[in-house]
């Protein structure tokens, strides 16, 4: 399993990005940061050489990008299990009081909130 702190710890500990290829030689493909070009790493300028260093050229600006996602995603999961779990105790309660009843609406309403684990 991965730990998303410690990852974007070493994003922010590499150079400064964007960073992109430069074909540096006959054989050579230089990974360098924009705008300083100071050369990150070589790879090979022909055959999977080519794609493994696009690889770590766009992954030093994709990779913080996709981990601030992720942590945005599961703080709005955890707000809307609250949300849930707030509109669920509600439910629960107004479907007891006998407010929520009308034509079967609340024994399907209460079979659905029994799926739902938050």
């Amino acid at each position: 399993m991965r730990d998303a702190e410690k990852d974007m710890q070493v994003c922010e500990a590499a150079t400064d990005g964007p960073w992109h290829t430069q074909t540096d030689g006959r054989y050579s493909l230089a990974i360098v940061s924009i705008p300083e070009q100071e050369v990150i790493c070589f790879t090979d300028s022909f055959g999977a050489g080519v794609h493994d260093g696009r690889l770590i050229a766009e992954a030093r600006t994709a990779l913080p990008y996709w981990i601030r996602r992720a942590d945005a995603a599961e703080a709005e999961v955890v707000r809307l299990k609250k949300s849930l779990h707030f509109l669920m105790t509600a439910v629960k309660a107004g479907y007891r009081a006998g407010y929520i009843d009308g034509d079967g609406f609340g024994d399907e309403l209460m079979e659905e909130i029994k799926k739902i684990t938050v």
